[in-house]
């Protein structure tokens, strides 16, 4: 290939890299296919392809992007990861796993196959395995906050609801627009006997996501609890 087919081959990736940074995947992955066109041996276009299409759920499309790119480099990491991460969508667990070990062999400070490992664990019921993959992430990068939720789903699931909430107000710390956290801190809090605090959790949720039919159902027991405690003098 000639310096210059690399140099626009490169290019089209980086334009393509920025719209999916901003959740342009439709112009993100006509850059790709841009790039693929002028070099088909160019692995990173097809691993990034396929992570556009795994955005969009086309999920045999985009095992078909991490294949070709693990054919082209065996060693991705990155594409190993994406690969288990669509298995894992896929239900096939163990195709999952599989390519997870290998995408942390190949890089073993690769945070997100960890993350994802925790997550296939988690999904397993593998409470202690899950929180190994987890902190090993968080080890590797301690801002990875997306962590911090998983976490907090974690000890929700094992009934730890101190180090449930812990954890999502950890990951609240760092991006407080996700209703799906708002409503679980707010499971803990209720748990943990705190319903006015657990009241203005699912208000943000509500206020977030004004469809979540669970977190008007939580917020309406929330104000019923709080109800009962005053009546009571608690």
């Amino acid at each position: 290939m000639s310096v210059r087919n690399a140099r626009d081959t490169l290019r089209e990736i980086q334009k393509g890299n920025r719209l999916l940074e901003n959740d342009d995947l439709a112009s993100a992955i006509s850059h790709y296919n841009a790039a693929i066109a002028r070099n088909r041996k160019d692995e990173v276009s097809w691993n990034n392809k396929g992570a556009v299409l795994l955005a969009l759920n086309r999920l045999k499309e985009a095992l078909t992007c991490f294949d070709m790119a693990i054919e082209l480099c065996p060693t991705y990491s990155d594409a190993w990861c994406n690969r288990g991460i669509v298995l894992m969508q896929m239900g096939d667990y163990s195709g999952a796993e599989e390519s997870l070990r290998k995408a942390v062999r190949y890089a073993e400070e690769n945070e997100v196959a960890w993350n994802a490992l925790g997550n296939l664990h988690a999904r397993k019921g593998e409470f202690n395995e899950a929180r190994r993959s987890y902190l090993r992430a968080l080890g590797i990068d301690a801002n990875y906050y997306t962590v911090f939720n998983n976490l907090g789903r974690l000890y929700e699931e094992k009934g730890d609801w101190e180090r449930a909430l812990e954890n999502y107000n950890r990951f609240l710390a760092h991006n407080n627009v996700f209703a799906e956290a708002w409503y679980h801190k707010g499971i803990c809090q209720m748990k943990l006997g705190r319903p006015s605090k657990a009241l203005h959790s699912f208000e943000r949720a509500i206020n977030l996501d004004p469809g979540m039919k669970d977190a008007k159902k939580a917020r309406k027991e929330a104000k019923e609890a709080v109800k009962r405690r005053r009546g009571s003098g608690g």
